[in-house]
């Protein structure tokens, strides 16, 4: 379609260009103003000229795929086999959890999770990725305790050097039973007073 529409164009301006030689010739302009009309006339023939061969030359025929429309390229979505192939080649049983489908993630990469309050992502997300035999090491913001307290006497037994920092106590208040006392950390021990 777009290469029928540039060869129409060409044959567009040769026939202006025949038009204009011929109203130039029948007008009955002096030579001189007929000179510099056909020289502008010549100049803009051959600039659509150009640009219409030049656009001809260029177009290629659009790819179809396996019977799927390539107007719009070819992305889609991954399904289920893309993903595993993308981020869990070896087929292992660790890695992160993405979601409550069991979906996993083995290759090393960073992870972050937004979600509105009560809508799973300790649950879902969080929690079982805790449970699983780990691929790296973990630095999980757990404020209320609930994810040390369900998940840290696994990862000890997984062999991960587990640290809690619980200022506020919070591993005793829920009556945790892991056995890993929580550590301490004081930024002022830095600070070295001479």
């Amino acid at each position: 379609m777009e290469k029928t529409k540039n060869i129409l164009k060409v044959v567009y301006c040769v026939l202006a260009l025949l038009f204009f030689r011929w109203i130039f010739s029948i007008a009955g302009l002096p030579e001189s103003i007929r000179s510099i009309m056909s020289t502008i006339v010549y100049l803009i023939f051959w600039g659509f000229l150009i640009k219409y061969a030049i656009r001809l030359i260029k177009i290629k025929p659009k790819v179809q795929s396996q019977g799927i429309n390539m107007d719009h390229g070819s992305a889609r979505w991954a399904n289920y086999a893309d993903f595993m192939r993308a981020n869990n080649p070896e087929g292992g049983n660790s890695g992160l959890v993405l979601g409550v489908s069991g979906l996993l993630r083995s290759k090393p990469g960073h992870l972050i999770t937004v979600a509105g309050t009560g809508s799973g992502k300790g649950a879902c997300l969080i929690i079982p990725s805790l449970l699983n035999q780990p691929s790296g090491s973990y630095v999980v913001t757990d404020p209320k305790g609930e994810n040390a307290y369900i998940t840290a006497r696994s990862q000890k037994e997984y062999g991960q050097n587990v640290v809690i920092l619980d200022p506020w106590d919070e591993q005793t208040k829920i009556g945790a039973t892991h056995g890993i006392p929580a550590a301490g950390f004081n930024p002022f021990d830095f600070i070295k007073m001479d």
